[in-house]
């Protein structure tokens, strides 16, 4: 009896060990398949990159022009547009075409004056720029290239105390935009301001010419 005994238990455990053995198998197989349906969704699941657009030159001109005429009231008290400049690069680091754009606006008189604008590809919208810490002189910029964030170029330093009397320098600076801001690289601030006292001493070269002209003159219509 105690022999028989011995065997069944035997074969119990035996048989145990082998549906346990083959319910391992099984479970092993449909986690294979669950990993791979997973797999199988992760994959579908990507997605294609959509290619980067970006405005043609044209299409700027277009934009900006649109601009301005959707704010007709505002720019018609800066004048009539003499003359636009622009210039593309990937400024704002997305891939696509960024706009840089100085319109020359004429009021009336004997000058014209530049204004600046931004066409941002990442929001899709143009605003007005306004010039950032400088010399009073400091009329605007002339950009040369741009790079993903920085405008490469001159600083133009310009003043005038007649109409027929201007002077001007340009000077080579970075320049970087923050909102509606042009800011000037700090490193080039002396240049600047070296450029604007160079300016101011050629308009009083030229008053001083000027009255020296006037006082000969009176002279010779007293005599």
């Amino acid at each position: 009896m105690y022999h028989m005994k011995k065997i069944t238990y035997v074969s119990t455990l035996a048989l145990v060990s082998l549906l346990f053995s083959c319910g391992g198998s099984d479970d092993k197989a449909d986690n294979q398949t669950a990993q791979a349906d997973t797999t199988a969704v992760q994959d579908t699941s990507k997605t294609v990159d959509e290619p980067i657009i970006s405005l043609t030159e044209k299409e700027a001109k277009q934009r900006l022009k649109d601009f301005l005429k959707e704010n007709k009231r505002k720019y018609k008290e800066y004048g009539s547009v003499e003359e636009t400049n622009l210039i593309g690069g990937n400024y704002t680091k997305d891939g696509a075409m960024d706009y840089f754009y100085t319109v020359h606006f004429y009021p009336g008189g004997d000058f014209v004056y530049p204004t600046h604008f931004f066409y941002d590809s990442e929001k899709d919208a143009i605003r007005e720029l306004d010039l950032g810490k400088g010399p009073d002189s400091f009329q605007h910029i002339i950009v040369k290239k741009i790079i993903e964030g920085k405008l490469i170029g001159s600083a133009v330093i310009w003043s005038a105390f007649s109409g027929e009397h201007a002077a001007s320098r340009d000077v080579k600076a970075e320049f970087t935009i923050d909102g509606n801001k042009i800011n000037v690289d700090p490193k080039f601030f002396p240049a600047l301001y070296s450029a604007e006292k160079k300016v101011l001493q050629e308009l009083e070269q030229m008053e001083r010419e000027m009255m020296e002209a006037a006082d000969a003159y009176n002279a010779e219509e007293g005599m």
